[in-house]
């Protein structure tokens, strides 16, 4: 059944930065993205925007930012069993007057969810809500990310991994009833280890599973932080050059924490 978002619903989106108000004058339809001489002039000016120093690590900020529309779609798939249209030709990228942070918001054409209904298995309809988010929508973004700017997928995938852990293990955890938090709790291990790669694009493997290992326990903070494979190159962005405490490149002792191979990436950036 389609069905407009409720004003709380439409609440609760708005915290993953999906604007019902927007104004879409200086907004870009996502379809665009697909055009590689767009994408190479829009990464450019935002380049000089965010300060970045070069279109890999500006493509690495950009879907970091984007991946907050995978959080959005599997947000309201595992809370409310709602579909929501998240296709390139309905989502729209809207300007972010904010300059080094950039934190841009998304809006739709059409704002509306189809709600699972009785008479359909829920484990087909999760599939075709993940092929749709993933396979023809962000996975052809990556695509072109690393056709124009010669950017690792792995780092864009890791990118989309660290928020949808964000999303299960702290947005969701403990939310709803106890079918309910079941249902949660299987959608995110499908997610990373269920799921084929086909759901994720033109790929043999989900490119998301080699992202779901265990965290690392640290005494100094008394934190359990799973650290990432890649590195994102967010540290490159302003005078800080301070790394995210997820990143495998922290140097202990004077060396990687996560051995040369990972490093000699994020050198060759």
């Amino acid at each position: 059944m389609v069905s407009e978002l409720s004003k709380q619903e439409q609440e609760e989106l708005s915290e993953f930065r999906l604007s019902f108000i927007g104004d879409k004058k200086e907004a870009i339809h996502t379809v665009q993205f697909l055009d590689p001489l767009f994408l190479k002039t829009y990464l450019q000016e935002l380049s000089l925007k965010i300060g970045s120093p070069s279109l890999k690590v500006t493509a690495s900020i950009f879907m970091k930012r984007y991946a907050f529309l995978a959080v959005i779609g599997l947000f309201a798939m595992s809370r409310w069993d709602k579909r929501i249209d998240l296709s390139m030709k309905n989502v729209w990228l809207e300007n972010a007057s904010n300059s080094f942070i950039w934190l841009p918001a998304f809006s739709l054409d059409n704002p509306v969810a189809v709600e699972l209904d009785s008479t359909t298995e829920r484990d087909e309809w999760r599939k075709s809500v993940i092929d749709e988010l993933f396979s023809q929508h962000i996975s052809l973004l990556i695509e072109q990310l690393n056709k124009v700017t010669k950017i690792s997928k792995l780092i864009l995938w890791e990118n989309i991994a660290v928020y949808v852990f964000w999303l299960y293990e702290t947005v969701l955890s403990g939310a709803g009833d106890e079918e309910r938090q079941q249902m949660i709790e299987n959608d995110f291990k499908f997610i990373f280890t269920g799921a084929g790669g086909q759901l994720y694009g033109q790929y043999n493997h989900n490119p998301l599973a080699r992202f779901n290992h265990p965290k690392k326990h640290f005494v100094e903070t008394n934190e359990e932080i799973r650290i990432r494979k890649t590195c994102c190159f967010s540290y490159k962005l302003g005078s800080s050059m301070k790394r995210c405490k997820t990143c495998p490149c922290q140097p202990i002792d004077g060396s990687c924490a996560a051995g040369q191979g990972i490093c000699e990436v994020d050198k060759n950036e």
